[in-house]
């Protein structure tokens, strides 16, 4: 669901050059070779905007209202990134440097409200109003506890995933692999241990990473890796149940496939669909695209590998009967957005889409829109793509750094 190379995938490749980085990054979710770069230096955060943004005329508050695709811009080599905003629907010109977060972050939304999290080296949630752009709070995780995820269930409750709750150094604050955040007093009411569902190897970290709300049921991904993020995979990625009115994990499977780092659902299929990434440099049997019924809660297994689509699996989305993902080659010459469909085993696949660059991450919007962020420096930009063809409908549309993380928020 898996950072692209910011820490949601633990990778950072610009210009195709490996830098790796260990934490859940959603793409491909993995190897990290210890090396920060653009996540900046560890401060102190309050409830203020982490570097408050100055806006020029032509940078101001969009008068655009309607349903809008956020964009979180990051170059990683920058400490900070910015928030821009592209219409839906025509014309899709792009208000940008709306305001700023950290350069390793991904973007959520809720209820009318934009959610950053804001990841290792920040550490915190970041909540800003899309009518102005202002941060309305901001809620540090603990220093160094790389958080990956939030799940908001009412005005007062949100869920967020700890990637490395065992280097918090900010003292006096106990946290977890999973928080739950009072939204009403900006506090974490609660943090949950998610070791015990990890294999008593002796070496147990949970390296909790994407959340999926279903109705009152929180759905958990938990990587269950080594705690040298250097080294492979070695145990099968976890999915946990939790009841949101009890707060009680009541089910929890093992998956077959490693890494798991993003989730994705349709009312049509009945099914969670989780991309796990292994070591994401491998064309792997235990990486790629595995199935999970939601009712009874059980795995169906891993119906898309690695193998098949030759090539690690990145962002993965599902809308309708079709499922998205991104596919890098392994020799790294090119990221792929490929359609498959969701009901039938090992199904031919269509690419839709090549880039020579990395594709962090792709949402389908409500209009039936496929965004891809195409972090090409000949190209970058947004495109809006026919999803049944691949068709460019318009763009790549500039927001200024590379496009790495996409939502949606009514404005």
């Amino acid at each position: 669901m898996s950072s692209d190379f910011p820490c949601r995938d633990g990778v950072f490749m610009e210009g195709w050059k490996q830098i790796f980085k260990r934490t859940t990054c959603p793409v491909i979710g993995v190897v990290s070779l210890f090396i920060s770069i653009g996540c900046g230096e560890i401060s102190e955060l309050t409830h203020q905007p982490p570097n408050p943004p100055v806006a020029s005329p032509a940078e101001s508050t969009p008068a655009v209202q309607g349903k809008v695709a956020v964009i979180l811009g990051a170059n990683f080599t920058d400490s900070t990134g910015t928030i821009n905003v592209i219409p839906l629907q025509s014309p899709r010109t792009a208000s940008t440097h709306l305001t700023t977060t950290h350069s390793d972050a991904t973007v959520r939304s809720f209820s009318g409200l934009i959610y950053v999290i804001n990841r290792k080296g920040a550490d915190n949630i970041q909540i800003i109003d899309p009518s102005d752009f202002k941060t309305v709070l901001q809620l540090s995780t603990g220093l160094a506890t790389n958080p990956q995820d939030i799940a908001v269930v009412s005005a007062s409750k949100a869920y967020v995933t700890l990637y490395e709750p065992e280097e918090n150094q900010t003292p006096g604050l106990t946290v977890d692999d999973l928080l739950i955040i009072d939204l009403s007093t900006g506090t974490i009411a609660r943090t949950i241990d998610l070791t015990p569902f990890t294999w008593d190897d002796g070496d147990r970290f949970a390296r909790a990473s994407s959340l999926l709300l279903i109705d009152n049921k929180l759905y958990i991904a938990i990587q269950d890796l080594p705690g040298n993020l250097a080294l492979r995979p070695d145990q099968p990625g976890k999915l946990l149940r939790l009841d949101t009115r009890n707060e009680q994990i009541d089910a929890a499977l093992t998956l077959e496939c490693r890494n798991p780092f993003s989730m994705s659902t349709s009312p049509k299929t009945g099914k969670i669909f989780v991309g796990c990434a292994d070591f994401f440099d491998l064309r792997s049997p235990y990486g790629g695209v595995e199935a999970v019924r939601i009712e009874p809660f059980e795995t169906e297994g891993i119906f898309l590998d690695d193998l098949f689509l030759d090539g690690w699996l990145g962002d993965l989305e599902v809308s309708g009967e079709h499922g998205f993902a991104v596919v890098g080659a392994t020799d790294y010459s090119e990221n792929r957005i490929v359609r498959f469909s969701m009901n039938e085993e090992n199904s031919e696949f269509t690419v839709l889409y090549r880039s020579g660059s990395y594709l962090q991450e792709i949402a389908v919007s409500d209009e039936g829109d496929l965004l891809v962020g195409d972090r090409n420096p000949e190209q970058s930009g947004v495109l809006f793509l026919d999803p049944a063809t691949g068709a460019v409908l318009e763009g790549p549309i500039n927001v200024g750094a590379a496009p790495s993380s996409i939502a949606f928020v009514e404005r």
